[in-house]
């Protein structure tokens, strides 16, 4: 993941309580028991390697927790499948609301089935902790979660217990080990993060309910979300694609393929509605294909449940949109969600560096306490770059004077349908004040220019094949341009302009360009022994005409 300035993460994992499936009274296999004792505190430790949050714990039932000590009267025996524990006077907790709206939203829990659970035989609300608490014992881990949210509801913050954060290490070599609560009355507990607390954005809230009959240890479910943004990268001239990297370099009006992708947390299960947005920022010499998206979970292609926002109000270029990813039932905690596109590169891009960014981020329910999904996490901006480039052509005379009236055309290498081929990219007319020649948005690869037309008076020259070759960072926060050379047309770094120019020379008269070969010489020499033949011949018949007469 990368980093920004303006990160938060955000963290939750919900448990649904397994724990407090647990029974209240655990039966005793082994010793006889000759005697009860009232344990009158324990420990809560949460096993989370995670920081930044603010665990607060709210007492809901309390009451009498008696275990046995064994026949010998020696220790006390910890809670363990040998112990007998009984948890009595069971009582609302003191930060608990109590209230008729508390007892009717209670009743309104239903279980697989439709059927309310807390109510009697009658249909009537309970208002009685040890009635409710009674009906919680082997209740589904839905109705658990139903029932944590509600109580969410009625809470009061009156002796409110904070977990502490248990560390090691020193500076950026600390290391979160989890979270404590020491020496807290029996009882049921919600377990939850501070409201507002959370310092880490990507991560989720929390919300535990947890039977504390002794000391336990929780260790929940991650809540962390994870994000990527990824750009593949083509060369025409060999042929090759690259895996999916955070940079690449392209033509102007090549469409370039993107990746997004975004694991969807640990603690899925516990939410009712579960948001899950892509947003992306094009720059401004990008343009989104909508036709080009491709939407898959686990690898394997959807069609509905989602919508392309094009223009959102969060000034982002668009989004993918999932208003509940519950509605597709191919998704589950863990489930990578991935969407692939293309934009094309426009006349606007930007030539070298810095480059033409594409940022994205995902947004995402964090909170299972919130019903309706509309709490909302973000994970970090993830940014990929890409480049394009410039050539320029100055056309000279013998004197390095500039040289108008001539005409070019480049050419690219490509492999097409496997077969190797020249494929034109433009052509360049000059005119009266015209001896500059501007190629612009070309990728890296293999390409020859041709001179079309000729300035008057002047040799042309022969077309001239050259290679562009960039390096940049493919795995990086924030990847830069670390190289751009012109091969055969001029040697040099143009990494920090990203346009590679030239002067190309014409020669006048009969004087043909040098371009490191024989050159005229061949000419002057081949010129001179037709003279020296001719003189010969000439010599030689005159005297043969003597020699006859």
């Amino acid at each position: 993941m990368k980093k920004t300035s303006r990160t938060f993460k955000r963290f939750a994992a919900i448990t649904s309580a397994s724990l407090l499936a647990a029974c209240m009274v655990a039966p005793m296999a082994g010793s006889a028991v000759v005697k009860e004792t009232e344990i009158k505190s324990a420990n809560i430790t949460i096993e989370n390697t995670v920081s930044g949050h603010e665990y607060e714990a709210y007492q809901i039932f309390k009451g009498t927790l008696l275990k046995s000590v064994d026949d010998n009267n020696t220790e006390d025996i910890t809670t363990d499948d040998n112990t007998t524990v009984t948890f009595t006077d069971v009582n609302w907790g003191d930060n608990v609301i109590e209230s008729p709206a508390l007892y009717t939203a209670l009743a309104e829990i239903e279980n697989a089935d439709g059927d309310a659970v807390f109510v009697d035989e009658n249909g009537a609300n309970l208002t009685t902790a040890a009635k409710v608490a009674e009906k919680l014992q082997g209740a589904s881990s839905d109705v658990t979660k139903a029932f944590a949210a509600t109580m969410n509801k009625h809470l009061n913050s009156t002796g409110v217990q904070t977990l502490t954060e248990n560390k090691t290490g020193e500076g950026e070599d600390t290391t979160t080990t989890g979270y404590t609560l020491t020496s807290t009355k029996p009882g049921y507990y919600l377990i939850k993060d501070k409201d507002g607390s959370l310092a880490n954005e990507e991560d989720t809230y929390t919300s535990f309910i947890v039977q504390v009959l002794g000391d336990v240890s929780i260790a929940p479910k991650s809540g962390m979300v994870e994000f990527k943004k990824k750009i593949k990268d083509t060369n025409d001239s060999t042929g090759v694609t690259s895996d999916w990297q955070d940079s690449g370099d392209y033509d102007i009006g090549d469409k370039i393929p993107f990746q997004l992708t975004g694991k969807v947390a640990g603690d899925y299960d516990a939410y009712k509605v579960y948001q899950f947005v892509f947003h992306d920022e094009e720059c401004e010499g990008l343009t989104f294909k909508r036709d080009s998206v491709v939407v898959k979970v686990d690898g394997t292609k959807i069609e509905s449940g989602y919508e392309i926002v094009e223009a959102p109000s969060d000034d982002c270029s668009f989004e993918i949109k999932f208003a509940d990813l519950k509605q597709i039932g191919s998704v589950q905690a863990g489930s990578v969600i991935t969407v692939e596109y293309e934009s094309e590169l426009n006349a606007s891009a930007d030539i070298g560096l810095p480059g033409n960014p594409n940022t994205s981020y995902l947004t995402f329910s964090n909170n299972p306490n919130n019903e309706t999904g509309t709490e909302i996490g973000k994970t970090v901006d993830d940014t990929v770059i890409a480049f394009t480039y410039q050539t320029v052509i100055n056309k000279v005379d013998e004197n390095n004077n500039a040289l108008i009236g001539a005409n070019f055309k480049l050419e690219k290498k490509e492999i097409v349908d496997g077969t190797t081929t020249w494929v034109e990219v433009t052509r360049k007319t000059g005119d009266a004040t015209g001896s500059k020649f501007t190629f612009t948005g070309l990728d890296d690869g293999d390409y020859k220019l041709t001179e079309t037309a000729t300035p008057p008076g002047y040799n042309s020259i022969n077309p001239i094949e050259f290679t562009i070759t960039a390096e940049h960072e493919i795995l990086s926060d924030n990847p830069t341009l670390t190289s751009l050379m012109g091969g055969d047309l001029v040697t040099g770094e143009f990494k920090d302009t990203g346009v590679i120019t030239q002067s190309i020379q014409n020669n006048a008269g009969s004087v043909l360009p040098g371009t490191g070969g024989i050159g005229t010489t061949v000419f002057y020499l081949g010129g001179g022994a037709m003279v020296a033949v001719a003189g010969i011949y000439l010599i030689s018949k005159k005297r043969m005409k003597n020699t006859q007469e």
